[in-house]
C-alpha cells in the first residue's frame, strides 16, 4: 500500500498496491504528490468515469483524454482516491 503525506507527515491518501500496479502509463505518481498536482475532479459520470479540470501547462498525464470542451480521466489511482477520500 502506498500512502501519500502532508508536510506534518501524517497520512492523507492510501493506494491499494493492486491499483498502483494497473497504473503502468504514469511517470510522475502526480495523484500521490499532494492535492495541488491532483486533477480536481468535475464531475462523476459512473464509477469508472471521471471528468476532470485538467490543464495541460501544469501537468502531463498520459490518462488524460479530451473529450469536447473537457477532459476525462482514465487513471486508476485517481479513481481510487476519489472514491475512497472524495477528493
Amino acid at each position: 500500500m502506498c500512502r501519500k503525506k502532508d508536510c506534518s507527515g501524517d497520512h492523507i491518501h492510501s493506494v491499494d498496491n493492486e491499483t498502483l500496479e494497473k497504473t503502468t502509463r504514469c511517470q510522475q505518481k502526480g495523484c500521490l504528490s499532494g492535492d495541488d498536482i491532483m486533477c480536481p475532479v468535475e464531475r462523476a459520470l459512473t464509477t469508472d468515469l471521471l471528468f476532470v479540470h485538467y490543464d495541460a501547462s501544469n501537468c502531463t498525464c498520459r490518462y488524460s483524454v479530451s473529450f469536447g470542451d473537457s477532459f476525462m480521466c482514465l487513471c486508476p489511482t485517481r479513481h481510487e482516491i476519489f472514491h475512497k477520500y472524495k477528493k
